[in-house]
Parts: structure tokens; C-alpha cells; sequence
């Protein structure tokens, strides 16, 4: 098998309706899908996994939360708190 980040294709056999699903291991590396919850649509007879909305929100908001600290730590407040920079721009 051959799995790839643009095309990652396994095969599973669903045995008993309403039992949990496994994804294989390759698509789940492959995705880097460990440990999120996905979502399962079904369309025009295709299955599709996904990851959940909500992840990917919370994902963008923890990235750009680390932009900000990182370009927090290279601005200088030479001695002063955020309390009295907040204080001088309301003067």
C-alpha cells in the first residue's frame, strides 16, 4: 500500500452495522489524525472522513495564539507592565 499526504487509500471490511469503526493506522499517520475525533459524511454514495470543524477551529486559534506569544517575546517593554502601557494609551 501506498499512502501518501495527498492520496492515502486503505481497505476495511464494516462486518456489524452500528459497531465502532477503525481507522487503519496508515490513514491515520497519513492525516495525523491521532487522538482527534473526525467526522463521517456520506455523499453521492462515498464515504468521507474529516476532521471535526470544532478541531479545526480550536487548531487555527492555538496557532495564531502562538504567533502572538512569539512575536510578543522579540517586542521589548523596557521595564514597563501591560497594565502601564494600557494605561499610557488611554492618556
Amino acid at each position: 500500500m501506498i499512502v501518501s499526504q495527498e492520496t492515502a487509500m486503505s481497505r476495511i471490511i464494516v462486518n456489524t452495522p452500528g459497531q465502532g469503526l477503525t481507522v487503519p493506522e496508515e490513514i491515520v499517520q497519513a492525516a495525523g489524525l491521532t487522538g482527534e475525533p473526525v467526522e463521517i459524511a456520506i455523499k453521492d454514495g462515498g464515504i468521507f472522513l474529516h476532521r471535526s470543524t470544532s478541531i479545526d477551529e480550536a487548531k487555527v486559534r492555538a496557532e495564531a495564539l502562538e504567533r502572538i506569544f512569539e512575536r510578543s517575546r522579540k517586542i521589548p517593554l523596557h521595564g514597563l507592565s501591560i497594565r502601564e502601557l494600557i494605561d499610557e494609551g488611554r492618556r
